[in-house]
């Protein structure tokens, strides 16, 4: 991609709603734009609210304006629009659009037509993957946002390994593995040696940002999660590991509820008493 330049590229969507997909297709957009290619977004239902957005950067967008669902209609608008706007490379995003999009872009002859999958999608039935193996049939290329998300698709559609490429839209952490050893790299990021970076990052946001200590409490659990990870692929590093670990939460004082009355706890009471059996005699009101 970094050696060909002014390549026309189509990303298809139903709508430019705020989303995680839609947020993504226009950053890319944006980015190939910069790299000296022609990106264009296709709403086939209706533009939304990042519509002005993508249009400050730059990036073409047209919308259909059809209504929701599928049929020999939304085929020939895509149709007439990719015959106007002839396209070297074809990306339809979510469910469906391969199908409704890649098909058009065949008979037009359009050079690579590339579909997504983003989720593990447990909620997709038989007649979900029947249609996803069609719009298999008709991409050059699958491109999965992990590694889990491309063993799921093996497993479950009808496809080629080859066919499926994983390119992250998230953290890669083998980018961010050190290419030296502890010492080196704190001297790098000029961090003394004898700093304890997890705790000094909690008392920062405790004393520093004003952040109470339920905040503080929740940044450490999400810490505690990552750390958890690690200990299963970094074995080498279980002394620090254990140690981020063993910081613990703070206790604070929780807020009384104040939203009951006298009279409501009292109902509320009776009522589990009735619902669990709870040997106890309910307060009087």
């Amino acid at each position: 991609m970094e050696k060909l330049k002014g390549l026309r590229i189509c990303y298809v969507l139903p709508t430019t709603r705020l989303g995680g997909s839609e947020r993504h297709v226009m950053h890319l957009a944006s980015g190939l734009r910069k790299r000296g290619h022609q990106t264009a977004i296709l709403c086939v239902f209706q533009e939304g609210h990042d519509a002005e957005e993508v249009r400050r950067q730059g990036i073409s967008l047209a919308s259909l304006d059809l209504q929701q669902g599928w049929g020999p209609r939304e085929f020939f608008r895509i149709f007439d629009w990719l015959r106007s706007n002839p396209v070297d490379v074809l990306h339809a995003y979510l469910f469906g659009f391969h199908v409704f999009a890649g098909l058009p872009a065949r008979l037009l002859k359009v050079p690579v037509v590339l579909s997504s999958r983003r989720e593990i999608a447990q909620w997709q039935k038989r007649r979900h993957l029947w249609v996803e193996n069609m719009g298999n049939l008709l991409v050059d290329r699958v491109v999965s946002c992990s590694k889990a998300v491309e063993k799921w698709t093996l497993a479950k559609e009808r496809i080629s390994p080859e066919k499926v490429i994983t390119i992250y839209n998230g953290i890669n952490l083998g980018r961010f593995r050190p290419t030296g050893n502890r010492i080196k790299v704190r001297e790098n990021l000029g961090i003394p040696l004898d700093a304890p970076l997890v705790g000094k990052f909690l008392r920062h946001i405790e004393e520093v940002r004003g952040n109470a200590i339920a905040s503080r409490n929740v940044r450490l659990a999400a810490i505690h999660s990552f750390f958890r990870f690690l200990a299963l692929r970094e074995p080498a590093c279980s002394g620090v590991i254990q140690g981020v670990l063993a910081i613990p939460t703070k206790r604070t004082d929780r807020r009384p509820v104040e939203y009951l009355t006298r009279e409501d706890t009292h109902c509320r009471y009776v009522d589990l008493v009735g619902r669990y059996g709870v040997g106890a005699t309910p307060p009087q009101a």
